[in-house]
Order: structure tokens, then C-alpha cells, then sequence
């Protein structure tokens, strides 16, 4: 798909979730890996009240606080709350080393759940653990890769 298109399709999803309606996302990419993997899991995503450390989250993010802070220079993501603080969120992929960051409104919805290949759906837990093992998450990732624990 290209870009462009992404972006309309991503954008239509975003008034749905803004207009209150809940909506079902087949995320693609490997920055959620091992927990969502590219183009085979789907979340059901709706606009929250708060958000919490360790929700998912579809939001507008940065790369630095400051630009964060000042909503400049922003990406759509859908990764994990590892920090709150002082009205800043800090968000980073289960799979990546660096963070994103943004504030409370600039996170259009969280995962409520995951729907798998086979249909069957789980709650999206927090995964503090996988947060903490941050500098081994590549090597970990790649391992799991060449065993073939997830393709």
C-alpha cells in the first residue's frame, strides 16, 4: 500500500475513533514484536477516559519531548506507554530501543483488545518485563526470528 493511501486510511480510521466508534486495526510492521505481529494480529482500538503504563496506544508522537510538548514534528504510532509524567507520555514498540513521546491528547485511542490469526481475542497486558529486558529486546527478537517463533 502506499503511503499516501496509509495515510487517507489511517486518517478515516482516526474520525471514526475521534467520532466515538470503536474500530478494528490490522497494524502492519515489527515494532510491536513479539506481542502484535505485522499484519496478522488486529486490535479493537476506542477512545479512553485516561490511559494508563503499559496500554497500547494509537497516538500522534514525536521523537523528542520538547516537539512532543509543542504537537510539531509528529508521527502516527501504535506502541506502549512505558512512562507518565507531568502530563508526558513516553511510548516506545515492544520491539524497538527508542521512545516517542507526546502528551494525553494527542493519543486518539487504546487497544481495549487483540484478535489473533485464528479469531480468538485476549486483553492487551502490560508487559513491564519486556520493558525492563529494553537492551536485550533485539537480540531476543532476532532469536526468536530464527527459530521461527514468529514469522
Amino acid at each position: 500500500m502506499a503511503r499516501q493511501d496509509r495515510d487517507e486510511l489511517l486518517e478515516a480510521v482516526v474520525s471514526r475513533l475521534l467520532a466515538g466508534e470503536t474500530v478494528l486495526l490490522r497494524p502492519r510492521g515489527t515494532s510491536m514484536l513479539p506481542f502484535i505481529k505485522d499484519g496478522k494480529e488486529r486490535l479493537r482500538l476506542k477512545r479512553m477516559e485516561s490511559v494508563a503504563v503499559g496500554d497500547i496506544v494509537l497516538a500522534k508522537a514525536s521523537n523528542t519531548p520538547n516537539a512532543a510538548l509543542c504537537a510539531r514534528e509528529w508521527n502516527y504510532v501504535i506502541h506502549r506507554v512505558i512512562k507518565s509524567k507531568n502530563g508526558l507520555l513516553t511510548l516506545m514498540g515492544d520491539a524497538n530501543i527508542k521512545r516517542e513521546y507526546c502528551t494525553f491528547a494527542n493519543v486518539i485511542a487504546t487497544a481495549i483488545e487483540i484478535v489473533g490469526e485464528d479469531g480468538n481475542s485476549y486483553l492487551p497486558k502490560p508487559r513491564r518485563l519486556w520493558v525492563a529486558l529494553r537492551p536485550l529486546r533485539r537480540p531476543l527478537n532476532l532469536l526468536c526470528k530464527i527459530i521461527g517463533k514468529w514469522d
